[in-house]
């Protein structure tokens, strides 16, 4: 009966382990490692200052 299966398994819940798998062991990915500086800084280009034109006449 249903009350026979929850009295039952008030004793036995304790003894079950989880469904779910341990985690898998991972390891850091291909990319850059923290701290390392970059292999090839970017371009830096000269700033441009426009000058204002003067009225023609």
């Amino acid at each position: 009966t249903p009350f026979r299966v929850r009295r039952g398994f008030r004793s036995l819940h304790p003894h079950l382990t989880t469904p779910a798998k341990p985690p898998k062991p991972s390891r850091p990915g291909p990319g850059r490692p923290k701290g390392s500086r970059n292999q090839q800084p970017t371009n830096r280009h000269k700033t441009i200052i426009k000058r204002r034109q003067t009225a023609r006449r």
